[in-house]
């Protein structure tokens, strides 16, 4: 089974970019949270005007499942020596007993909607109560048959789409 670019980047990435989708341009390098020894580090740009994550409902509650959907600039999948993938990212308030960050592959295809769904069973719990963002971005990684050796790197190409919501108490 083939590793998605998220599983083989882990937590530091993920740190990295939740920083990033605060709406500003940054780089951030990590250790530590990842493989022993290993740092990662990403650089995101905001996304270009217009390209908006939506989410459904407006009202979100603890315990709601939310859609989020976003326009893929580019389809999922091998685009000659490259593999592109895209990733949701959400990042809130973090408290005993709710879910502040989650992270899940999203598949997308040029220039239809896609639709991810992020509820209590994906979050393995519920919505903390207050802000969060969430962030798509579009991953590059190379591709490789399984016959031969492959470069481990994977590119954050860039933010497709950002939004802001609230849970509700």
């Amino acid at each position: 089974m083939r590793r998605t670019p998220l599983h083989r980047l882990g937590l530091a990435i993920a740190a990295a970019v939740a920083l990033a989708a605060c709406g500003s341009s940054a780089t951030t390098s990590t250790g530590g949270a990842g493989a022993p020894g290993t740092s990662s580090t990403t650089t995101a740009t905001p996304p270009p005007t217009g390209h908006r994550l939506s989410v459904q409902p407006a009202a979100v509650g603890a315990t709601s499942t939310v859609t989020f959907g976003f326009s893929a600039p580019t389809s999922s999948g091998r685009q000659g020596s490259i593999i592109i993938s895209y990733a949701l990212g959400i990042t809130g308030p973090h408290r005993t007993g709710c879910v502040g960050l989650h992270q899940t592959d999203a598949h997308g295809v040029r220039g239809k909607v896609a639709d991810v769904i992020v509820g209590p069973a994906q979050l393995h719990g519920s919505w903390c109560h207050g802000p969060y963002v969430a962030s798509v971005r579009e991953i590059a990684q190379p591709y490789c048959r399984a016959d031969q050796s492959c470069p481990q790197w994977v590119r954050i190409v860039g933010i497709v789409a950002m939004a802001r919501f609230t849970v509700a108490a």
